[in-house]
């Protein structure tokens, strides 16, 4: 090439944004990206943009994943082939790692940081063949040209955005909110497992198998048991409806019409995953849907004949038309972040139905009916609810204890005795957060449903079949399960004429009606003392309290802890809106005068702001203590103190006694405003927060198998890489290099898939990487800008085993956070800091970050929170280190990093350029 050639030559830059979590519109990213560069410089307004004006170009990348080598199976016994189809991956993760970690110690080897990360990536991709949602993805290119007039000189830059959010988040409805939110619920006791899981192989000792197992079993009984058999709950109170709203002249007519829908539901499910050709006439093929309902029409026909009652007949029809329904469209959502819950789920609904019929038909036929057989099957689900919570809490009980020991048991290495710590915290905090927010959100949504119950028929169940079924005398004594006796006296001591029809009020005083002369003065000039005063009698316009076996049954589930539980989630939540309130503020009303550039806050407010955050990182130990103890410390302590309360020291027993009655009370008002409302407020407030935690929570995910969201995004990401590298512009010429520029969620995303493609040397064969000596092979070098990245202050934290290659001590994990640093650090970075770019294979990574941001901050400095290190509110302080460098960019939250606010974000990009 010519010297004439060389300097007429402009670098070729292509620029990817991957943007973080919440909402992100496509095209929204490389649009503020390109306003970002459009603003520059930004020190001087008068002066014309460097950038000229960016044209946008619709590509289609053709996405192909790579094959990834997947992981040995591990040793396995005979007991644990047996439980393998409700085995979740974390656990078989754990099992091949401990295996690993115990073959290691033999050998006198450490575990090398980072490996363990990188052998769950690969779990989560092995299973992935490509092309879930389609072969392509559709993006837009935004070119444009920087003039020579700018100081780092020419170059022609090409924006793309690596778009993510539509792989992993739901539609925007009703019932994808609260699937999405009892998958967010249901699911954070995974990720529970996973922090401690993941340390199997750093920790193959028998104490913390034992610990692994017993936190695992108590996720599963939150996660199969006790939620699957709230649908069966649903399915058995539902089961008497129909008897309830149809009349009893018109129940034979309905029984016989609604067999021949299950006759047609059934004859679905046998073809619908049959694979034969249909060769029937058109005379006979009509016959496929009508024989089947025309048999169960005769059937249900018959089965009346012989004295079947039309109520429980209808029942039963309920548990397999709306039953089966209603359990496979659970168990099909649900088998998605659960493995194995499909079978366990329907193995459940098919024992609680042979009980039902058992009860309405084989054993008392003559005097049952289904009013009464839902009722005592519903008294063994809540026994088998009561048995799953019991389990529940002892398990976590011997979880905390082992849980202990097992961290501190640790005394050779600091480090590793931190990891174990803060994993040991994170299991115990992402345990009893979604038990505790289960038993909330299900009490609200019972409490709606008893609204609805009431509409129906109230009370729901009447006195006459308020009684305890065959072998259930023993449940109420061990608090099994709420004895409707106590409804039924209730009942029995209430005037009214709905639910006690022909009462006799008792206990009253009688007045005995007086003549009307008893009411006048004797003499009219001589008035007497203590005449009586004429009474008219006003009649009692108020509803008179109907005890109803339903709202009895919600008071008993919740318990008497309730009231406590409240206000200590309360006060969880109040803590947690504390500690983001300053940052929050900031974003809304940015610390600026009207003097000043954008953003540019004084140093004392970025401290004081950067101190506030990090002391309410240093409180997440205080909130899951209070969490842990709502939920399994207080509720099991009023199931043992109510029934010795007479026993008790006399204010413990008035203190029980009011708590009950507040907890009641809150059911009450539950009930009384029902579901809808409460619901819709959630719904209304609380879908951004939602799907934000979603994103994390979904990103994190080992299901379903065969497309796990992560694998799915990796697979757009490798393309739109592999798409870069092939790129060729009009003069034959690729990118000369690729700037990643990522927020969030997107710098984790970007930092895991770059480091895994480095390590299995994927990123090399695609074409990327520092040149060689060899001149021939081509290779395009990766920097990296990231931007409030939660890599350090949440992951590392939080899954210290998974991401050790941040840091080897998390923060938080012995020590709470230093002080705040006042002068800039010498070094500024550690020649050897972790993480490393080397490791992700990227020439340069460049972090950005406020001092209040609540999900991500500082990768290498420590309690640094100054935006500057002199006076001159445009000279961003920027610490470097080899391959890295970092700042502070001022107060604020986690948002605005793209807009033309973030004019520290725009030099740090023009520079990288």
């Amino acid at each position: 090439m010519s010297s004439l050639e060389q300097q007429e030559r402009v670098r070729r830059v292509a620029v990817i944004g991957v943007h973080g979590v919440a909402h992100h519109d496509a095209g929204a990213t490389a649009n503020a990206m390109a306003d970002l560069l459009l603003s520059v410089p930004s020190k001087n307004r008068t002066r014309p943009s460097s950038y000229e004006t960016f044209s946008a170009t619709g590509i289609r990348v053709p996405v192909q994943m790579l094959q990834v080598e997947p992981l040995p199976p591990g040793n396995r016994g005979k007991i644990g082939k047996l439980f393998r189809p409700f085995e979740e991956r974390s656990a078989t993760f754990a099992r091949i790692a401990s295996e690993r970690g115990a073959e290691k110690k033999r050998e006198g080897k450490s575990i090398p940081p980072g490996s363990v990360g990188h052998a769950y990536m690969r779990l989560l991709l092995e299973c992935y063949r490509g092309g879930a949602d389609g072969n392509f993805y559709s993006t837009t290119r935004l070119e444009g040209k920087r003039s020579r007039s700018d100081s780092h000189g020419a170059a022609e830059v090409h924006i793309y955005e690596m778009l993510w959010a539509d792989l992993a988040r739901p539609t925007n409805t009703v019932l994808s909110f609260l699937f999405s939110l009892f998958q967010l619920v249901l699911h954070l006791g995974s990720l529970s497992r996973l922090a401690i899981d993941t340390g199997s192989a750093e920790n193959p000792r028998w104490i913390w198998k034992t610990y692994c197992s017993f936190h695992r079993n108590a996720v599963r009984i939150l996660q199969m048991p006790i939620a699957l058999l709230k649908v069966v709950l649903l399915i058995t109170l539902l089961a008497c409806v129909p008897s309830l709203l149809i009349p009893s002249k018109n129940q034979p007519v309905f029984a016989i019409l609604i067999a021949g829908l299950v006759g047609l539901a059934l004859t679905y499910l046998a073809n619908e995953k049959s694979t034969r050709a249909v060769k029937n006439s058109p005379w006979t093929w009509p016959l496929r849907a009508a024989l089947p309902a025309a048999i169960a029409m005769a059937v249900a026909w018959g089965l009346l004949r012989k004295e079947l009652k039309p109520d429980v007949l209808l029942a039963l029809e309920s548990w397999i038309l709306v039953g089966s329904t209603l359990v496979l469209y659970v168990l099909g959502k649900y088998e998605s972040v659960r493995k194995g819950v499909k079978r366990f789920g329907l193995g459940l609904y098919c024992f609680f139905a042979l009980l039902f019929a058992y009860y309405a038909y084989a054993a008392y036929a003559s005097s049952c009916t289904a009013v009464q057989s839902s009722l005592w099957t519903a008294i063994w689900v809540l026994a088998a609810l009561r048995v799953s919570w019991i389990l529940l809490f002892v398990l976590a009980l011997l979880a905390l204890g082992l849980g202990s020991l097992a961290w501190r048991s640790i005394k050779d290495d600091e480090n590793k005795r931190a990891r174990a710590r803060a994993a040991v915290r994170t299991s115990r905090f992402a345990l009893a957060l979604p038990t505790l927010l289960f038993l909330l959100i299900t009490t609200v949504l019972w409490a709606g449903m008893f609204s609805i119950g009431r509409a129906i028929r109230y009370p729901f169940f009447n006195a006459s079949v308020l009684k305890l079924g065959p072998y259930q005398n023993w449940l109420p004594r061990f608090n099994l399960a709420p004895d409707p006796a106590d409804t039924r006296s209730t009942t029995n001591a209430t005037c009214d004429s709905g639910s006690n029809p022909g009462c006799a009020k008792k206990n009253l005083a009688m007045i005995e009606p007086l003549p009307p002369e008893a009411y006048r003065e004797p003499h009219d000039e001589t008035p007497s003392h203590g005449s009586l005063a004429q009474i008219t009698p006003v009649p009692d316009e108020k509803e008179h309290f109907k005890p109803d076996y339903l709202r009895d049954v919600l008071n008993w589930s919740v318990t008497d802890a309730f009231a406590i539980a409240l206000l200590i989630l309360a006060a969880v939540l109040f803590l947690l809106f504390w500690w983001v309130l300053p940052g929050v503020m900031t974003e809304k009303f940015p610390l600026r005068g009207d003097s000043q550039p954008p953003r540019a806050s004084t140093n004392a407010q970025t401290t004081r702001l950067g101190t506030w955050t990090s002391r309410g990182l240093d409180a997440t130990s205080v909130l899951t203590f209070l969490l842990w103890m709502a939920i399994f410390a207080i509720p099991p302590l009023f199931l043992i103190a109510t029934p010795l309360a007479r026993f008790l020291p006399t204010w413990v027993g008035t203190g029980i006694k009011w708590n009950k009655d507040l907890s009641q009370g809150l059911v009450h008002s539950l009930a009384a405003l029902g579901a809808a409302s409460v619901m819709a407020v959630v719904i209304r407030y609380g879908s951004p927060v939602l799907s934000a935690i979603l994103d994390v929570d979904t990103y994190l995910r080992t299901s379903p198998t065969n497309a796990t969201p992560r694998a799915k995004i990796a697979e757009r990401y490798i393309s739109l890489l592999r798409y870069l590298q092939q790129y060729r512009g009009a003069d034959s010429r690729g990118y000369d290099s690729i700037v990643i520029v990522s927020h969030s969620l997107g710098t984790l995303i970007s930092a895991d898939l770059l480091r895994f493609l480095h390590h299995d040397g994927t990123l090399e064969q695609l074409g990327f990487g520092e040149n060689p000596d060899d001149p021939e092979k081509r290779l395009v070098p990766i920097k990296l800008l990231t931007m409030g990245s939660p890599i350090r202050q949440l992951l590392n934290r939080f899954f210290p085993f998974l991401y050790d290659w941040v840091r080897p001590s998390p923060d938080n994990g012995l020590y709470p956070l230093p002080k705040p640093a006042t002068d800039p650090p010498v070094p500024t970075i550690e020649a050897r800091a972790l993480p490393d770019p080397a490791d992700l294979g990227v020439t340069e990574w460049r972090n950005l970050y406020r001092s209040g941001d609540y999900v991500g901050r500082s990768l290498w400095l420590d309690e640094w929170y100054r935006r500057t290190a002199s006076g001159n509110p445009n000279e961003m302080y920027l610490a470097r280190a080899p391959r890295r460098s970092e700042g502070c960019i001022g107060a604020g939250a986690h948002t605005h990093y793209w807009d033309d606010t973030a004019v520290d974000v725009a030099r740090e990009l023009d520079s990288l350029i």
